[in-house]
């Protein structure tokens, strides 16, 4: 849904998570930093006192995924058709981290969220990481646009930002 919007100029970047198989010629991207992904749940939830889990530890419970539009939603949905087309009994779809935080603390959902993001929620107590080796690599986030030379002087500016951001990470 954003990639015609891009290539249209509507929207001038995408920042996100990069697609690892999805290059396009028309497009260029910018690999800022590698994201790991963390499985997260509210503290104290069932799963959390164990040490070490498999996929079919987390099959009962509820999951927050990506939109199916996302990267990380298309490698999920891969991981779940490799275990016999698993779909989750509950799942909720939400890219909001203050929504999917609530939904969280109000039951024992799974979510899944950058190490980074949920790092001041997982050191306060708030969440918890779930001990499951994801089926997902670290993978590159970056910026998507059209081309250099098409930007306007703000997007031009603002991509330059974050890659002095990314350069001082």
């Amino acid at each position: 849904m954003l990639i015609p919007a891009l290539k249209s100029g509507e929207i001038d970047l995408i920042v996100g998570r990069l697609p690892s198989q999805r290059h396009r010629s028309d497009l260029q991207q910018v690999p800022l930093f590698d994201e790991k992904i963390l499985a997260v749940a509210r503290r104290g939830h069932p799963l959390g006192a164990n040490s070490k889990l498999s996929f079919e530890d987390l099959k009962p419970y509820g999951w927050i995924l990506p939109p199916v539009e996302t990267t990380l939603r298309r490698q999920l949905d891969q991981f779940f058709v490799r275990q016999q087309q698993y779909m989750p009994t509950v799942a909720i779809e939400s890219v909001s981290y203050l929504t999917n935080r609530a939904v969280l603390q109000a039951g024992d959902f799974i979510g899944l969220m950058p190490a980074h993001v949920a790092a001041q929620d997982i050191a306060s107590g708030l969440l918890q990481e779930i001990p499951w080796s994801l089926p997902i690599d670290d993978g590159p986030v970056g910026v998507t646009f059209r081309s250099a030379n098409q930007l306007s002087p703000a997007a031009a500016g603002f991509l330059q930002a974050l890659k002095d951001v990314a350069t001082a990470m």
